[in-house]
């Protein structure tokens, strides 16, 4: 099992996308299995808010992308339902 101080590199890279743009949210390490494999799970067109992120360019499209992580700010992410409600994942 991974920790926020694990020293393996992991990247995982999915879209976030409306009608208009899609953006690219991006994890390093341990963060990655926190996130992004309860969120593998989730249908598609589940509404998720993201906080405490960093805006970065993304080096490879030079394009914006979303980093959520440990710390530096600390990263979270909420599935919300039909009515507002959200989960934290």
């Amino acid at each position: 099992m991974l920790t926020a101080d694990c020293c393996c590199l992991l990247l995982r890279a999915p879209g976030a996308a409306d009608e208009t743009t899609t953006l690219k949210v991006s994890c390093w390490n341990g963060a990655c299995t926190q996130f992004f494999t309860p969120l593998d799970a989730l249908p598609l067109g589940t509404l998720v808010a993201i906080t405490g992120y960093k805006l970065k360019r993304d080096l490879t499209t030079g394009g914006v992308e979303v980093a959520v992580n440990y710390r530096g700010p600390t990263g979270r992410i909420y599935v919300l339902d039909e009515t507002g409600a959200c989960t934290a994942i």
